[in-house]
Order: structure tokens, then C-alpha cells, then sequence
């Protein structure tokens, strides 16, 4: 052999432990079984699923026939029909997903698409984060369009390319589309007022800055810092103003000494009034 590196010739031997920089040879068994026997049994299990190198530069795919692609450098792709096309991406199973943004990740899940910088879905079907650090949860035809949105779950919510910041935690049929505005749940409700509020509920539009709605059906917050509490078809439309269906006070400390009550007008905003002047 070379310098302080004796070859040794082996023709038959068992061995319980054997450390060396180089082995080769003929045949090789564990107990009485070829060890490539072993190889081969195991990669023709059913499902089966090693590890190996892609295209891209220091990447990893499942192989087998799993039909996976990472071609960006530092790249993973596991799971079956997976493609990851850009640096550093990551598909960690699933099936159909695509990571094409830089530093992307999907979870799981089937046809899920991660295509803007950073962004990720962690499972789910047909979702999609196309903003840079958007993130979308689960469920299913969710979609996060713009820069630092998160879509939590459900199925058809979207933040569109207006609604940067803003967030839907879940429901059905939800939109946050004006700038940092969120809807938390429920189902066809509309944020799209810039910091504006959905809560929950069905069909709810809040259509102006800092407006919000609590829940209900079928409301519209459409003044500026205007509420609504909750109910059934109502509109907020003065500035400042909470908005309520009906106010059931169930008690009240009796005062005598107190010369001012709360009156309403025809539009429903409520005043402070002189008691004295009531009749007048």
C-alpha cells in the first residue's frame, strides 16, 4: 500500500465491526444475505422512495419514479410531481405543489403554489402565496397576492394585490383589499377600507378607513371611524359614530338629582339634553 496505509487482503471473513478509508471487493454479505441483494429488496418495496441528487447545485429530490424537480441551488423537493425552481425553495411532500420564489416553502398539500420571495403554504389544495413573505395556512383556493399577507385558512378568501398587510384568519368567500385591513372570519365579507375591520359574519362591507363591523349580516361601515355593532342591514354613514340594531339596558341606577338624558334624533344619532327642556 501507500505510506502508513497497508492494503489488506481479505478472501473470506467474518467480522463484527470493520472501519476503513476504502473497501472494495467482490462480494459483500450481512450474516448470510448479499448486501446488494438487501439494496435491491429495498428499492423495489412498494412506495419506496430514496434520496438523491437534482439539477440544481446541492440539491435533493425523492427519486423512484416520484417525478421531482428541484432545479434551484440548495433546493429540496420531496413528496411526487413536485418542482422547486428557485434558490434555496422547499417542498417538504404533497403532490403537484410548485416553490418558485427565492427562500419559498410548502408544507404539503396538492397543486399549492408558492411564487413570490419568502412566502409559503403549508398545505391545502389550490392555494396560493404570490406576495413576497405572504403566507397561506391551509385550506383550500386561498390566495395571498401581495407583500406581508396571511391567509390563515378556509376556502376562497384572497388579499389582492391592493391589500398589503392585511390579513384573513379564515372563513369562506372573504376579501381584505385595502391596505393593513383583516377580516376574521365568517363568510362574503368585504374589507376594503385602508385599517378597516370584518369580525365575522355574512356579507358585510366595511368600505371605509378605520371602519369596522363586529358581525351580522348584510351591514356596510362606509363613514370614516364609523362601527357597527352587529344586526342586519345597517348603515354607518356619520363620522365617529357606533352604529347598534337595539340597546336592552336590563338596569339602571335611579338618580334624581341628575337634570340631563340621552335623546335621539330622526336619524337615530343619540344627544345629551337638558331634562328641563323635554315638553318644551
Amino acid at each position: 500500500g501507500t505510506a502508513n496505509l497497508p492494503t489488506v487482503n481479505i478472501s473470506a471473513a467474518t467480522l463484527s465491526y470493520m472501519s476503513a478509508t476504502t473497501i472494495s471487493g467482490d462480494t459483500y454479505y450481512s450474516g448470510n444475505t448479499l448486501l446488494s441483494t438487501i439494496i435491491s429488496n429495498i428499492a423495489s418495496v412498494t412506495g419506496f422512495s430514496g434520496i438523491t441528487a437534482s439539477t440544481g447545485t446541492n440539491s435533493i429530490i425523492h427519486n423512484n419514479s416520484t417525478t421531482n424537480t428541484a432545479t434551484g441551488a440548495n433546493s429540496i423537493a420531496l413528496g411526487k410531481n413536485n418542482t422547486t425552481s428557485n434558490d434555496n425553495a422547499s417542498i417538504l411532500g404533497g403532490w403537484q405543489n410548485t416553490a418558485s420564489g427565492l427562500y419559498t416553502v410548502i408544507g404539503s398539500g396538492f397543486k399549492n403554489r408558492a411564487t413570490g420571495n419568502s412566502a409559503a403554504v403549508m398545505g391545502g389544495q389550490y392555494n396560493s402565496a404570490s406576495g413576497s413573505m405572504s403566507v397561506v395556512g391551509g385550506g383550500i383556493h386561498n390566495s395571498g397576492q401581495t407583500n406581508y399577507t396571511t391567509v390563515g385558512g378556509g376556502k376562497l378568501n384572497n388579499i389582492p394585490s391592493t391589500g398589503r398587510y392585511s390579513i384573513i384568519a379564515g372563513g369562506s368567500g372573504n376579501t381584505a383589499s385595502a391596505y393593513s385591513s383583516s377580516v376574521l372570519g365568517g363568510k362574503n365579507n368585504t374589507a376594503s377600507g385602508h385599517y378597516a375591520t370584518i369580525g365575522g359574519g355574512d356579507s358585510n362591507i366595511a368600505s371605509s378607513p378605520y371602519s369596522s363591523i363586529v358581525g351580522g349580516k348584510g351591514n356596510t361601515a362606509s363613514a370614516l371611524f364609523s362601527t357597527v355593532a352587529g344586526g342586519s342591514g345597517i348603515t354607518a354613514t356619520q363620522i365617529n359614530t357606533t352604529y347598534v340594531p337595539f340597546l336592552n339596558i336590563q338596569s339602571a341606577t335611579t338618580d334624581v338629582s341628575l337634570s340631563s338624558v340621552l335623546v335621539k334624533d330622526s336619524t337615530g344619532k343619540v344627544f345629551v339634553r337638558d331634562a328641563s327642556t323635554i315638553g318644551t
